[in-house]
């Protein structure tokens, strides 16, 4: 899942900001999606 993430962040560098909204809720490290 994490990784399905990171690509989908480098595919789109404008939907980083969404992720990481959405990581943040989740609680997920953000560190570790960077």
């Amino acid at each position: 899942m994490e990784n399905s993430k990171s690509v989908l962040i480098d595919n789109n560098p404008g939907r980083n900001a969404q992720t990481f909204g959405i990581a943040r809720e989740l609680g997920t490290d953000i560190e570790l999606i960077h």
